[in-house]
């Protein structure tokens, strides 16, 4: 205490100004700015504009701590008199509209500024008369002159006030902005900002008072530093492994975004299977999502998109660009889905990651928050299909109907029976013949016409009806297996879906057995397609009831290989008899290295595995895969899939064109 009285009797003794909190706020604004450079905040605008206003601030103390000098030093040095007080009068005041600067950035309504021109006038013009005051005062003195001794003096000058008055100007508007967008902030944030206005008016009145105090400075940087290490803080809004922005502070500039009106764009970005090899990966998720970053990072470098790149969780990424820097936008979202989708998967190639993406127009395309969470829910149901998606198409009446409808369309379908089955043949390499189908399920709603499985079944297995599907989808078969025309096709097997969510149900067996021993179809007839996912469940009613299924003759098929885990050493766990390779992973591997095709089937071929190959679109693929040892195709080179009585004809039309060969 006596330390803190003797400075303080110091202060209020002393006939010379005291430079020692000049000095002290000098410091304390390089090691500030060396902070804000160090933590990189300067990507995002309020960061900027936080770094540029302690770097005026730092100007203006450099200036005050020599006009101290000088002034201490007596009579003369007129010219550099005038050179440190006219730097100071300049750049102090400026602080307090580039702190404006910064709450506006925090707020985003730059936009809505800009369109309100006597708001941004009245931004403007105070900052052009202060800086037009200091050149008229170095030939006319209207705010400071030194007296014959030299000694600096602004008495006399009535415009030394409104000097002044113009900075508490901008203190006046920075408070309207933070009480009308206090929404946006939480109250500690609210308290943090005002803080500032308080603390340097009480200085300003204290230095007014003792004029050879000299506080001033000090109090304004102390100031600015707690806003800066309470509000700038990354840690706060930063994702921990990618260092991108968090989930908190992506909601945070949408809804300010939202709230102002300001155009911006959305580059919605999901790693569709990342939950499938999420575990695999193990410590490689961290390098994995890393260089993602990365690779966003660069593009959004490359195109000047001066856009907030974020993580949220789970695979999903987001990019916020603002229509200011939207020039290249179109070029910036396809080199995303070009790189994603070649390099990254490329280098993961044997978990073969795939990307969708979107590209959403705000507010034209969606102009509330709680609908941009909604349509992002239904989106993370798209299938890659190779190229970006555009919210104004997906967004379409009839689209945007189904989705939000989705349930009424189920429940309905359940009600009235509209769900129907497909069935697409696979040709048999060996014996040149259609010798079995895969039955797929489809939906027709009398009010949204046809429903894409895309769509109806990620939603059966959030709500938990999926449960259902697979007793529906084996009753229809069963059905249709026992009717004269399926026994005349020749057909030895169809491929039936069932999920991980099915075959975990602890009566599943029962169920499906109740329904063939129903229409006395056997077991042998049918081949349960399961996914990589279902076999990397490490449950064990999982195992079981596929071992039960195959003790009572059904056969086991793993769907989509490729797609997902791609772990071959589970195959020694389960009793795996076919093995579907995925349309993707054949593509990509046929195009870049089809001598891994070829290894692969020769693998699953020595452990007695039958090899399909699905989604084959061409004569030339179909003669590679065969001359690979591939035992069926399955794709549309061969046929779509089918309805009960297209399928018949189809079979019965192949039959006959065989039977006139030979």
């Amino acid at each position: 205490m006596s330390l803190l009285s003797n400075i303080f009797g110091l202060i209020l003794d002393s006939q010379t100004k005291i430079i020692y909190f000049n000095i002290a706020a000098v410091f304390l604004e390089i090691i500030v700015i060396i902070s804000l450079i160090n933590k990189q905040l300067f990507r995002e605008k309020s960061d900027r504009a936080m770094l540029i206003t302690c770097s005026i601030l730092l100007i203006a103390s450099i200036s005050g701590t020599f006009a101290v000098m000088v002034d201490n030093l007596g009579p003369g040095n007129i010219v550099w008199k005038y050179i440190f007080h006219s730097g100071f009068l300049l750049f102090y005041p400026i602080t307090a509209a580039s702190y404006l600067w910064y709450i506006i950035s925090l707020t985003d309504s730059l936009y809505s500024l800009k369109r309100k021109k006597i708001l941004f006038i009245a931004f403007v013009v105070p900052a052009i008369a202060e800086a037009l005051i200091i050149i008229i005062n170095l030939f006319y003195p209207i705010i400071f002159h030194f007296d014959s001794n030299g000694t600096y003096t602004h008495e006399g000058n009535p415009l030394f006030i409104f000097m002044h008055l113009l900075s508490f100007l901008y203190f006046g508007y920075g408070t309207f902005y933070v009480i009308k967008y206090r929404r946006l902030f939480s109250s500690r944030w609210v308290a943090i900002l005002l803080g500032p206005y308080l603390i340097i008016t009480a200085a300003v009145i204290f230095e007014t008072i003792v004029p050879t105090s000299n506080i001033e400075l000090l109090v304004t940087t102390i100031a600015y530093l707690f806003v800066t290490f309470n509000i700038q803080s990354p840690e706060e809004l930063t994702e921990f492994i990618t260092k991108l922005g968090n989930d908190n502070n992506y909601e945070n500039k949408i809804k300010r975004g939202f709230e102002n009106g300001t155009p911006f764009y959305i580059i919605n970005i999901t790693i569709t299977n990342y939950m499938h090899f999420r575990d695999i990966l193990g410590t490689d998720k961290t390098s994995f999502l890393r260089e993602i970053a990365h690779e966003l990072s660069l593009i959004n470098k490359k195109f000047n998109l001066k856009a907030l790149v974020c993580y949220l969780h789970s695979g999903y990424f987001r990019i916020v660009v603002e229509e200011d820097n939207d020039s290249e936008i179109v070029e910036a979202v396809n080199e995303i889905n070009t790189v994603l989708n070649t390099k990254i998967k490329y280098n993961y190639k044997h978990l073969n990651p795939t990307s969708v993406v979107v590209l959403i127009h705000c507010p034209n395309d969606i102009n509330n928050f709680d609908s941009l969470l909604s349509f992002n829910k239904e989106i993370n149901n798209l299938v890659y299909n190779g190229k970006v998606f555009y919210a104004c198409d997906l967004l379409k009446f009839e689209f945007y109907n189904t989705i939000i409808n989705i349930n009424k369309i189920i429940s309905r379908a359940f009600e009235n029976d509209s769900f129907s089955i497909h069935y697409q043949p696979i040709y048999d390499l060996k014996e040149k013949k259609y010798n079995s189908a895969e039955a797929l399920i489809r939906c027709y709603d009398e009010l949204f016409g046809y429903v894409a499985p895309g769509i109806f079944i990620p939603v059966l297995e959030k709500n938990g009806m999926i449960t259902k599907i697979g007793p529906y989808v084996f009753e229809k078969v069963c059905r249709f297996m026992t009717s004269p025309m399926f026994k005349k096709l020749g057909i030895d097997s169809i491929h039936i879906n069932l999920s991980l969510y099915e075959i975990d149900q602890e009566n599943i067996v029962e169920r499906i057995t109740a329904i063939l021993d129903n229409y006395n179809v056997s077991p042998k007839q049918i081949a349960i397609e399961i996914t990589e996912t279902a076999i990397a469940d490490t449950g064990t009613r999982v195992l079981e009831n596929i071992n039960r299924f195959v003790e009572l003759g059904f056969k086991i098929s793993m769907d989509d290989f490729g797609n997902g885990y791609s772990n071959i050493r589970r195959f020694a766990d389960y009793p795996i008899e076919i093995v579907k390779l995925d349309r993707d992973f054949i593509n990509l591997l046929s195009a870049e290295k089809p001598f891994v095709i070829e290894d692969l089937i020769a693998l699953f071929k020595h452990i007695n595995c039958k090899v399909i190959a699905e989604g084959v679109e061409s004569l030339e693929l179909s003669n590679t895969l065969e001359s690979f040892g591939c035992d069926a195709i399955q794709g549309f080179y061969y046929s779509k899939p089918l309805s009960e009585f297209d399928f018949v004809n189809f079979i019965q039309e192949e039959q006959k064109n065989s039977n006139e060969e030979n």
